[in-house]
């Protein structure tokens, strides 16, 4: 940092003639003074950082929203298996309802190109509404 600005006014200060104040009260208005200008660097340091974390932070949610390694058109691509619809259904319903639960997992199916037969469909919706209806998901139940 440059200490230009502060020497200059030390030197302002020395120059002045004060017949009147004390050396010891001079002495503490410069001890004061260089107190202030330092905690005015530290402010524009803390300033600083906070910008570089925004930034970042800015950065890094773009870098999510955006992915750059797979076109928008290839992230659902890959067709759930029933199990991981079933287990998005009881997500959906323990944080809402079974009939939105089983509503969100049939449209997650939609989404993603696989086609449910009635019975597919049936299967699952007994499937999220029988898992629920135990309480809360805990591990990996059969």
């Amino acid at each position: 940092m440059d200490d230009e600005p502060i020497e200059e006014l030390e030197r302002q200060l020395t120059a002045t003639p004060t017949p009147l104040a004390p050396v010891g009260l001079r002495a503490a208005v410069l001890h004061d003074v260089h107190r202030e200008l330092r905690a005015a660097r530290w402010d524009r340091r803390l300033a600083r950082a906070a910008v570089v974390l925004l930034v970042v932070g800015v950065g890094l949610n773009a870098a999510m929203v955006l992915p750059r390694h797979a076109p928008s058109s290839q992230i659902l691509t890959t067709k759930p298996t029933h199990e991981s619809l079933v287990l998005v259904g009881i997500s959906v319903a323990e944080a809402t309802d079974v009939p939105t639960g089983k509503r969100f997992a049939r449209q997650l199916a939609a989404i993603t190109g696989r086609r449910l037969s009635r019975v597919d469909a049936a299967a699952l919706d007994a499937a999220v509404e029988r898992r629920t209806s135990r309480g809360p998901l805990i591990g990996k139940e059969g």
